[in-house]
């Protein structure tokens, strides 16, 4: 350890019997919370040079910070998952009413991979020691290098908040670069970007061309986006899937033929007429039929909702088109969108957007129209930021600004669709809103722990955020 009074001249280098990385302990203006409880800065870190188990320590706040207890293992290779091979690299930090470790872990599986664990930092609304919990992990990694700049790992995450999102630094590749993932929730989806390789552009195959916002695939060609994308994200897009019958053209989270994937295909499934499909593949064809390609461009939603479900929505639709509940991936892919051998007919993309999947999912989320090209969000005149704190015990906030005066509603959801609070209805003025929810129903009734639903409805636009209560 060392010291430093401006993070630019350090002093007091002294050698430990461990190693390890984080920063619980910088008081840094960036959203992070340093992790003092119980008057003791607190930090995760592992003994060794290699991957093992994650060890928690402690320090005097009132002290110099150079002499630190240990309170032995938190965190150990559990067999048959995705870190059965080793924790490493850990980052502490503490959000809102949650703690997080992010670390990296492998498996045969897997390779070097990204994940966390979790646990609550207040019970009865008072604080908890880090090392009186019991810590959660991610059944599944978060951010794997399956392509991209950081081909081959992920390794060394640290968590960061800014104006509303959410950054995973980390470490990837070999030889080794550094680049970020993004994030509305600090548990994710994650979706990843970069320096390094391809950077943060698609990657083209075949000979795509695009002109007036407009992408033309030709047979056999193909655009890849650079990032790879964890369930709970929501693919859209604008595009025309017309196509002679024994040919295939798709867009979806998928790369290539190389399965599984969850995607919307043109094709002839086995057994199945020539149609559209909501398709996904283990060994075994799954599908569910969508009807034939309109012949016209047509806005569709492919939802990654988890490892064991994925939907498909039709121009905006309120309700699913389409759901599999098999040969959905579990594990992170990027998107393509390619023409698979037509060559009567090129499969044409007018926009894409990504965003996370929102229970109940919003009729109308698309916003503006973009080019291909940006392919990341929709613009709109309206932002609505994450509920902060979330997860929460006693109460969080929600935040959003109208460029221009308008009509308002924000209201609450349970996980079943009901409405069990309307937090603001009417007019409001141009500029910045905050409204705080206590947790409770319309009725002042507190309500059971769990996963809600905010929703802002803004003129002709909809914007859904998750908020997590904790039981108080």
């Amino acid at each position: 350890h060392c010291q430093s009074t401006d993070l630019i001249h350090w002093t007091g280098f002294e050698a430990l019997a461990g190693y390890g990385t984080g920063v619980a302990v910088l008081k840094e203006p960036d959203g992070i919370t340093p992790v003092v409880v119980d008057g003791r800065y607190w930090m995760v870190y592992f003994p060794g040079s290699g991957p093992g188990s994650m060890y928690l320590a402690s320090a005097d706040a009132t002290g110099d910070l150079l002499t630190w207890t240990s309170a032995g293992v938190i965190l150990a290779p559990t067999p048959g998952t995705w870190d059965a091979n080793g924790l490493w690299t850990p980052s502490f930090t503490l959000v809102g009413d949650t703690y997080y470790v992010y670390y990296q872990g492998s498996s045969g599986a897997y390779g070097w991979s990204m994940g966390f664990a979790k646990a609550p930092a207040v019970a009865d609304g008072a604080p908890v020691r880090p090392d009186a919990v019991t810590w959660t992990r991610s059944p599944l990694p978060l951010v794997t290098g399956s392509h991209g700049w950081d081909q081959g790992q992920c390794a060394d995450p640290v968590l960061r908040h800014f104006e509303g999102t959410w950054y995973l630094f980390y470490t990837g590749g070999v030889p080794y670069k550094n680049g970020f993932c993004t994030s509305t929730s600090p548990e994710g989806p994650w979706m990843q970007y970069g320096q390094g390789g391809p950077g943060m552009g698609w990657i083209p195959s075949g000979t795509p061309t695009a002109a007036d916002g407009m992408l033309s695939l030709p047979a056999g060609a193909a655009l890849v986006s650079p990032a790879t994308y964890s369930p709970g994200v929501a693919l859209g897009f604008r595009a025309r899937f017309d196509s002679a019958p024994g040919t295939a053209k798709w867009g979806g989270f998928i790369v290539g033929n190389a399965w599984p994937g969850l995607l919307v295909e043109a094709t002839t499934p086995t057994g199945m007429g020539y149609a559209l499909y909501l398709a996904a593949f283990d060994g075994t064809w799954h599908a569910a039929s969508l009807g034939a390609p309109p012949g016209e461009f047509h806005v569709y939603e492919d939802a990654w909702v988890s490892s064991t479900l994925g939907r498909v929505f039709v121009d905006h639709a309120a309700t699913a088109a389409g759901s599999l509940t098999a040969g959905v991936p579990a594990g992170p892919l990027p998107i393509e969108f390619k023409n698979n051998g037509d060559t009567a007919h090129a499969l044409a993309v007018d926009w894409v957007y990504l965003r996370p999947y929102a229970e109940p999912e919003p009729a109308a989320s698309v916003g503006a129209e973009q080019p291909t090209a940006a392919a990341d969000r929709p613009a709109s005149p309206t932002r609505f930021a994450p509920a902060m704190p979330s997860p929460f015990g006693a109460s969080t906030t929600l935040e959003f600004s109208l460029t221009r005066p308008g009509a308002v509603r924000l209201e609450i959801f349970g996980v079943d669709g009901r409405l069990v609070r309307t937090l603001v209805r009417g007019e409001r003025d141009a500029g910045v809103h905050r409204l705080a929810w206590d947790g409770r129903d319309a009725a002042g009734r507190p309500l059971p722990a769990g996963l809600y639903f905010a929703r802002l409805v803004v003129g002709g636009e909809r914007f859904t955020r998750t908020v997590v209560r904790l039981s108080r």
